[in-house]
């Protein structure tokens, strides 16, 4: 990832004057992924989105940003025309500036009624429109003026309004509220707002704030576009715990409320521990003595325990060794891992060695650990977790038990009837909606064109009525994955034409493949299709599927490497053909 070119650690004013260097710079990246934000209020928020542009090319996306006109943001959620060019993201300032006007109005209280009733219709206005919303909340430490406002203070409206957002964002998937304070705690400057930066340019808070505003609103978007991490792996001594568990032992090392290293390292272990309650896989990799490594988890203050891990490699080989063997037992690839160690050395042997793995070059200071987790941000925490990123850890517990059967069959196949696989096939719809973007857009190597959707994009795709598009829900005798495949289906008249197909590596290779494959069979059967032809982007990652296509009959058409080594494939239904799975279809 490109900016790492942005070190730890990391001090906001080491930056912000930077801004031409660094837009200049991330401007010769490449762009994967174009998104359209728009900010409403705010007044001058110039450095806000010159670092969200930073940012943002520096992780593969052009964000086009456009900026309201002077003023609250409450003020443009009710006009009709902000809608006309279509953002994917629209940013709501909500600040104390914004409504210090009420006390000069003759029903300030019905003017807050207003206020309420129109957040609420524009929230349900972008949730019709599938356009994803972040308010800022409002910061009632700045509110300085006298009040008065009669029968409600100023203060109690804020509060209060600050819960009418909180709700709102417990009510609806496409919401986020945040907090510029709680984005600037615990970097290293003194005040996020700057008196003399309001009056003289309109700038709400300072540049420093800007800075990280900008950075949180680029994680958000990296969330929304599926391009967050799946896997923690962290190491063990001055990591999770302070001192050496091998020369301390068990009860000596640091964590908990008696030290203030120790409340550091215990408040590490909870953000953790709740990564793992969202889905996230957090593993160990540790130079150790296992045994004497899994100690630290007896620990009475150690908020970890071993159980919440998804795979332990505890010995003596190179970090980057057990970084691909988790990746492996996991079956994740290497981008998808963030890895937490206080050694250099080991930071940087993983860093030459596993160039995708995003490793932060956190100091000896255990401090600078959670800082990197909230600037990087890798798991994305702003966007809401979906039922299948809830229950992936289980799946775990299921790979443990298939590896148990395989060993205890003769054969492959064998394994594969015992695991009394069903497949259940749906219409993509507005219940599964979500989940169908979030898999498009997350998968990597079971993705024949690995083209990114957009929210309209999807809708798009849904509303035509040329198109068959199918999900399909997996499980086995051990466990439910829930739904893990798509695929977008172009009905023609002599043709039916694969516009993208995508699964989940985690139930790869067992067949399913090959009976979604027979059931797209006999759709073009049932029309008396004689061909089907498939689209095929080929990327380093997806390589796999080349074998998949000839395999199982398909010839290649044609190849365009203009932009992208683009290939058609066409599968002949007039050739006997046998796709052999051991998968029970349910629909």
């Amino acid at each position: 990832m490109s900016m790492m070119k942005i070190k730890f650690p990391m001090v906001p004013s080491d930056y912000v004057f930077k801004e031409k260097y660094f837009l200049k710079d991330a401007k010769t990246q490449p762009v994967f992924f174009k998104y359209k934000v728009k900010f409403l209020g705010g007044y001058s928020q110039n450095y806000t989105i010159k670092w969200l542009e930073i940012f943002s090319r520096y992780n593969g996306i052009s964000a086009n940003i456009t900026h309201s006109e002077w003023g609250p943001g409450h003020y443009f959620i009710s006009d009709p025309d902000i809608f006309n060019d279509r953002p994917d993201l629209f940013v709501v300032f909500l600040l104390p500036q914004d409504f210090y006007s009420l006390s000069r109005t003759s029903s300030p209280m019905e003017e807050i009624s207003e206020i309420r009733s129109n957040i609420y219709k524009f929230v349900k206005e972008c949730e019709k429109k599938k356009i994803n919303i972040v308010f800022s909340t409002l910061e009632t430490d700045l509110i300085s003026f006298p009040d008065t406002i009669k029968n409600n203070s100023f203060l109690s409206f804020s509060i209060d309004l600050n819960k009418t957002l909180n709700e709102i964002n417990l009510a609806y998937k496409n919401v986020l509220i945040f907090s510029i304070s709680n984005i600037c705690s615990g970097f290293e400057f003194e005040n996020y707002v700057s008196s003399r930066d309001w009056y003289a340019f309109g700038n709400p808070f300072n540049i420093n704030a800007s800075f990280l505003t900008g950075n949180y609103l680029n994680n958000h978007i990296r969330g929304l576009l599926g391009l967050s991490k799946k896997v923690l792996v962290t190491d063990l001594d001055n990591t999770l715990w302070g001192g050496v568990i091998g020369d301390d032992g068990p009860g000596n090392i640091k964590i908990g409320n008696e030290t203030p290293e120790g409340r550091i390292f215990a408040d590490l272990q909870m953000y953790i521990y709740h990564l793992s309650k969202r889905g996230i896989f957090i593993a160990i990799s540790s130079k150790n003595e296992k045994h004497l490594a899994l100690e630290g988890f007896m620990n009475e203050n150690s908020i970890l325990k071993i159980t919440d891990f998804a795979n332990a490699e505890i010995n003596w080989n190179i970090k980057s060794e057990s970084i691909r063997s988790i990746s492996k037992f996991l079956n994740v690839g290497l981008e998808s891992v963030f890895f937490l160690d206080d050694n250099p050395v080991e930071r940087e042997e993983v860093n030459s060695s596993c160039p995708e793995v995003l490793v932060p070059n956190v100091s000896d200071d255990p401090f600078t650990f959670l800082q990197a987790l909230k600037f990087y941000d890798p798991f994305c925490i702003g966007v809401k977790p979906l039922e299948e990123d809830i229950s992936r850890n289980h799946s775990i517990k299921s790979i443990k038990q298939q590896t148990d059967l395989l060993a205890n069959v003769k054969s492959y196949n064998e394994f594969l009837k015992n695991l009394s696989i069903k497949v259940t096939i749906q219409k993509i719809s507005d219940k599964n909606f979500d989940r169908v973007l979030q898999l498009n857009n997350k998968t990597n190597q079971f993705n024949f064109t690995t083209l990114r959707l957009k929210q309209d994009e999807l809708s798009e795709i849904m509303s035509n009525q040329n198109n068959l598009n199918l999900t399909y829900s997996v499980s086995d005798k051990f466990t439910n994955y829930g739904l893990t495949g798509i695929i977008f289906l172009e009905i023609g008249k002599d043709k039916i034409i694969v516009n993208n197909w995508v699964m989940s590596c985690r139930v790869f290779k067992k067949t399913v493949e090959i009976a979604i494959l027979n059931e797209v069979v006999k759709v073009a059967s049932n029309k008396k299709i004689m061909k089907i032809h498939l689209k095929y982007i080929s990327t380093i990652k997806n390589s796999l599927l080349l074998s998949f296509l000839k395999d199982n009959g398909f010839q290649q058409l044609r190849q365009d490497t203009n932009e992208f080594d683009f290939q058609e494939w066409v599968l002949d239904l007039s050739k006997k053909l046998e796709f052999k799975n051991y998968v029970e279809v349910l629909t």
